[in-house]
């Protein structure tokens, strides 16, 4: 949904998002152990830890969004940035990368932002709604208004890396997501 976008230029901008990211997708390795096994006790250590290291921080998780009423409340000054994207692009760039089909796709992708949107209401923290597609079509407006957000202040140098930074499906990220196969065919002959 443009969250390894808005990753990357965060980490562009100073933010610090991990000390284990995978530099295709900008996730953090460390937090997605925690959010993935359900290990909140585990990761509030990790995070008294983190902002202990850290006046500014952040990470990436996408599927994060289905425990944030239980992880907000564990940070010291949380801040939601929450990234919007045409449903049907979705579904589309799932398909280039993961050869899922589009239609079927489409109603499981509007019952995520169903689920995404209720977890967000409740939120008593500072949010920052952001469209990818207007992002993409406004880069110089939301990198600034996404610095603001984040605290950081913004200089004409660190905003052409940030512009560097907001690309539409860099190769790296496209190579990293897309399903790799392992193996060999051998040879048929005579139908074995």
């Amino acid at each position: 949904s443009g969250t390894s976008m808005l990753s990357a230029l965060l980490q562009e901008m100073g933010v610090f998002i991990g000390a284990a990211v995978d530099k295709a997708v900008y996730e953090d390795i460390e937090v997605a152990r925690f959010i993935d096994a359900g290990d909140f006790e585990g990761l509030k250590a990790f995070i008294a830890r983190r902002d202990g290291e850290h006046d500014i921080w952040g990470f990436k998780r996408p599927n994060s969004y289905r425990v944030l009423p239980k992880l907000v409340p564990m940070l010291r000054a949380p801040r939601v940035i929450v990234m919007f994207r045409d449903i049907l692009a979705i579904a589309m760039r799932n398909h280039v990368s993961m050869q899922m089909d589009v239609m079927p796709a489409l109603p499981r992708y509007v019952t995520e932002y169903a689920e995404l949107v209720a977890n967000i209401s409740g939120l008593k923290c500072p949010m920052l709604l952001v469209s990818y597609e207007k992002f993409v079509q406004f880069p110089e407006e939301s990198i600034a208004l996404t610095a603001e957000f984040a605290g950081v202040t913004m200089t004409p140098e660190l905003m052409e890396r940030a512009l560097d930074a907001v690309r539409n499906g860099p190769e790296a990220y496209l190579q990293s997501s897309r399903l790799r196969y392992t193996g060999h065919v051998d040879r048929i002959v005579q139908g074995k």
